[in-house]
């Protein structure tokens, strides 16, 4: 069985410990509290702003330009399944292994706390990352999701991880270096452990790694709240991009700024169910639109979170836009639709994936790191959290959301539109 145990050192680094010994692998995960969204704060009594893609080249810096080597290189030369991956709100450095546990430790932290900066090693790591942002352009998806964020965000500009080339090229070795000392500190960081391990050799190992290391900010770093309004920037927007049949994406912008942690972790179970009960492919909705000819293939939806605010998206390929749009938004006013069999049933379904994912060390610590850093909740999901959801709960919580700020997109094909 998983026992979970948190430890606190007096640096502020907390390792969590997902011990279970039917395991014959070791997930080691390394994770900094900044990410793509992360741009705008107060360090040192000096306000920072930066540019999107920032925290994406310093992951790739941290891996590739640190003194001991590029430790991702030297894991897998050891077999270890390895990566780093940037998101909107954290960078994750990893590896998973069945045997040198201490040396992949070693590899790893070493190398996250043995960068040093340069102007000409910050414009070599850029060449690649252009690479990627130019590929992105073929991607009529990176466009639109632009547009909506400049349509949804009055004060916040964060548009996407990567960031555009000019401001990939606008950013220094002092905007990485000033981000590295704000945030890559052990007050600002997690280390989470999961599988079959020696727990006491590992956490001496840590607790010595870091006994002597010293970090240049005496204070945490502090974020800056630009109090974003619930109103949306612009109501509608197009993308014109080659395509054969415009794609229309509705997207929900709803302030969840006053949620406590449980009540946000709630809500990303109930916005899963109430959106595959009103637009799944056994929904009324869904039927009308194909019946009618409305749509050709299915209503794709999901959500996620941009800082205070819960994102829900509701897209579809159509020629007849305004009927989509009309029918959707109609749905969404109405609220008329709930049904208790409906949830009952995707409850089982969620709590057979909790009880399926004890299978897999990944698909244990994914959702653990998910609730530690976007809700603050240290624990795994349990039978029992799933089981107290109840129907009633359900219809409340969805129906006090305000639906009433959203913003369309259309990707179109400008040689059609003529």
């Amino acid at each position: 069985m998983i026992k979970l145990e948190t430890i606190s050192l007096d640096n502020g680094l907390k390792i969590f410990i997902l011990e279970d010994k039917r395991r014959h692998s070791v997930f080691f995960q390394h994770i900094t509290l900044f990410g793509g969204e992360t741009k705008d704060f107060i360090y040192n009594g000096k306000e920072y702003s930066m540019n999107d893609g920032v925290a994406h080249i310093l992951e790739h810096y941290v891996v590739e330009e640190n003194t001991k080597g590029n430790f991702l290189e030297i894991l897998g030369k050891k077999q270890m399944n390895t990566n780093a991956s940037t998101y909107r709100n954290m960078t994750k450095y990893y590896f998973e292994t069945v045997e040198d546990v201490i040396f992949g430790i070693k590899t790893l932290l070493e190398g996250i706390y043995s960068v040093e900066f340069t102007e000409e090693k910050v414009n070599k790591i850029k060449e690649p990352i252009y690479q990627e942002i130019r590929a992105r352009l073929n991607d009529k998806f990176y466009h639109s999701e632009n547009m909506i964020k400049e349509n949804l965000f009055k004060k916040i500009h964060y548009k996407n991880i990567a960031g555009s080339i000019e401001e990939v090229k606008a950013v220094t070795w002092e905007d990485l270096m000033n981000c590295y000392e704000a945030f890559y500190q052990p007050k600002n960081q997690y280390i989470v452990v999961a599988g079959n391990f020696d727990k006491e050799e590992v956490v001496n190992y840590i607790k010595e790694f870091f006994k002597d290391k010293k970090f240049n900010n005496e204070k945490a770093v502090e974020l800056i709240d630009l109090k974003e309004d619930n109103e949306v920037k612009k109501k509608t927007g197009v993308v014109y991009f080659p395509t054969a049949q415009d794609f229309v994406e509705i997207v929900y912008k709803i302030n969840i700024g006053k949620m406590n942690c449980r009540e946000k972790l709630d809500l990303d179970f109930y916005i899963n169910i109430f959106l595959d009960n009103y637009f799944g492919v056994t929904s009324k909705i869904y039927n009308e639109l194909v019946k009618d000819k409305i749509i050709t293939g299915g209503i794709s939806r999901g959500y996620h979170q941009c800082g205070n605010f819960f994102l829900v998206r509701i897209s579809a390929y159509t020629d007849k836009k305004q009927i989509f749009i009309k029918k959707i938004t109609e749905a969404i006013r109405k609220m008329d639709k709930f049904d208790e069999e409906f949830f009952e049933l995707e409850k089982k379904q969620i709590i057979m994936s909790v009880v399926l994912r004890d299978e897999q060390i990944f698909d244990m610590v994914i959702p653990f790191v998910d609730n530690l850093v976007n809700f603050n909740y240290p624990y795994l999901d349990t039978v029992d959290d799933i089981s107290r959801l109840h129907y009633k709960n359900y219809v409340e919580v969805i129906k006090n959301l305000d639906f009433n700020n959203y913003t369309v997109v259309t990707i179109k094909n400008k040689e059609k539109e003529a």
